[in-house]
């Protein structure tokens, strides 16, 4: 595990809180989020012509891992403003609570299940996902998509997870990892790497070895692995390009006071996912772990 991290875990969350409270436009915008509600770099194959499309099929990719079935309950731990959340509850009837540290996804995952007639299915609260308020053993898959690489806790998630899963339940993550190219001390990649998190306020993100070592020791038995780079380069590329013309027109924003520097934070963060990418220092991956039974 990188040890970039260095500020505490209440300032970055207020990190977080920031970002998506004023990022949450570009969402709209960029990633056709209303389509789909999605914040994610979904998952691109035959057939799949739009990102709307990708995070739909994540989603649907996801669910399959883990076997998503109608009489589990489901913590999207990191829910965004609600879509995978929803998809489960409308594709699978299965009922799912849906934390959040942001008060204004909150609000959203609300509205946005009632709109979907799912708001008997989806239970939004603001909770911490490394220390919830949930009993032991409550729920049968614990999902987290592009969300614990946000907390600077990340064994304490673990823990977190392994507590309230029940025994035999699923953790099913889908995130960023170091690869060894990191691990050369290569300063240049460090610097990249930082520009990207800062920008989408990352903390940090897993290791393979770091995230097998902390999993085993909350007592996870790790069921699958694997890299997913093919299925998410398209978006990767996609957010690239859109840091592009975000150079462009960052500059008058930010003069007219329209946007604020997170913007422009975020524009290096599209640019340097896919250089860091490209430099091998990260891959995608999907990791599904289970609680002994």
């Amino acid at each position: 595990m990188t040890k970039a991290t260095t500020m505490p875990t209440r300032l970055h969350d207020t990190r977080v809180k920031q970002y998506y409270e004023e990022t949450n436009i570009d969402y709209e915008i960029f990633l056709q989020r209303n389509n789909h509600l999605g914040m994610h770099y979904g998952f691109w194959e035959w057939g799949i012509f739009s990102i709307s499309q990708a995070v739909i099929n994540q989603n649907q990719v996801l669910a399959n891992q883990v076997d998503i079935q109608k009489h589990m309950r489901v913590l999207d731990a990191g829910c965004g403003v609600g879509g995978s959340a929803i998809f489960l509850a409308q594709h699978y009837g299965c009922k799912v609570d849906a934390i959040t540290i942001v008060p204004s996804q909150v609000t959203a995952v609300k509205k946005n299940a009632q709109a979907r007639n799912v708001s008997n299915l989806v239970f939004p609260s603001l909770q911490d996902y490394t220390k919830t308020t949930f009993p032991n053993n409550t729920f049968d898959v614990v999902w987290a998509v592009e969300s614990v690489c946000h907390t600077p806790n990340k064994k304490q998630f673990l823990k977190e997870a392994y507590r309230i899963l029940k025994p035999g339940g699923k953790l099913i993550m889908a995130d960023g990892f170091l690869t060894k190219a990191y691990e050369s001390q290569n300063k240049m990649y460090k610097k990249f790497l930082r520009l990207w998190w800062d920008g989408w306020a990352v903390s940090d993100l897993f290791s393979t070895q770091s995230f097998i070592s902390w999993s085993e020791k909350a007592g996870f038995h790790i069921t699958s692995m694997k890299n997913e780079n093919k299925r998410t380069a398209l978006s990767s590329l996609y957010f690239f390009l859109l840091s592009l013309g975000g150079w462009i027109i960052v500059w008058p924003l930010l003069f007219l006071r329209i946007r604020t520097s997170v913007f422009l934070m975020q524009t290096q963060a599209c640019f340097f996912q896919w250089i860091t990418r490209q430099l091998h220092v990260w891959k995608y991956v999907i990791v599904v772990c289970e609680k002994s039974k």
